[in-house]
C-alpha cells in the first residue's frame, strides 16, 4: 500500500499552515520540522516545530540528522529551519517546504518504493499575501514590518518560476479556494475521508 507525502509549498502568507492544520484534522500525520527561531505564542514543542538552540542544530547537522536546511537572515538574527532524517511510515503525511526542500525530500524517499510525493504550490496574489501578513503582524505586541519585507524578497528568490517546474499549482486566495484545495487533495489521496 502506498504511503503519501503531501508537500505544501508557498510564499509567506499563502495559507500553508492553515491547509496543513486542516489536513491533520482530516487524518494526516504531520511531519514536524525543526527550527532555531524562538517559539511564538500559541506554538507547541513537537507539534508546530521542534525548537532548538544553534548549538543543537550544529550537532544534529554534524551527526547527519539534517536532511535539508534553510537559513534566513531575519531582522532578529539568523534562523535555521530544517527537516530531520525520517522514514515515511504513516498512510498520509503532510509537511511544508520550499522547492529546494522538495528536491531533498524526493531524493531521500527515492529508494522507498511505496512512497508517493504530492507537491502542491499555493498561488496567492501578492496583495492578498501582504494583507494577511500585515494582519498577522498587527496582532503582535510589537509588529515587525521589516520582517514582512525580508520575507517578500526571500520568497521572490525561493519561488522563482524555474524552481516551480512540474509542481501542481492551486490558487488559495479565498475560503472557497481552501475548500477546493482540500477536495483536490482528498481526490489525490484516496484514504482521506
Amino acid at each position: 500500500m502506498n504511503k503519501f507525502l503531501v508537500v505544501l509549498l508557498g510564499k509567506s502568507g499563502s495559507g500553508k499552515d492553515t491547509i496543513l492544520k486542516n489536513l491533520v484534522n482530516a487524518g494526516c500525520t504531520r511531519l514536524v520540522t525543526h527550527t532555531t527561531r524562538p517559539i511564538r505564542p500559541g506554538e507547541k514543542e513537537g507539534i508546530d516545530y521542534y525548537f532548538h538552540k544553534n548549538e543543537e542544530y550544529e550537532k544534529l547537522k554534524k551527526a547527519g540528522k539534517v536532511l535539508e536546511e534553510r537559513e534566513y537572515l531575519t531582522t532578529m538574527g539568523i534562523w535555521y529551519y530544517w527537516t530531520g532524517v525520517f522514514d515515511l511510515t504513516a498512510p498520509v503525511t503532510v509537511t511544508v517546504s520550499t522547492p529546494t526542500g522538495l528536491k531533498a525530500l524526493q531524493k531521500h524517499l527515492s529508494s522507498q518504493d511505496d512512497a508517493v510525493i504530492i507537491p502542491i504550490y499555493l498561488e496567492v496574489p501578492d496583495e492578498i499575501r501582504m494583507e494577511r501578513l500585515l494582519a498577522r503582524e498587527e496582532a503582535k505586541a510589537v509588529p515587525d514590518y521589516k520582517e514582512i519585507c525580508r520575507r517578500f524578497i526571500t520568497d521572490a528568490k525561493d519561488f522563482a518560476e524555474p524552481n516551480l517546474q512540474g509542481i501542481l499549482r492551486i490558487k488559495n486566495a479565498t475560503l472557497e479556494d481552501l475548500d477546493a484545495i482540500m477536495q483536490k487533495i482528498k481526490e489525490d489521496v484516496k484514504c482521506l475521508s
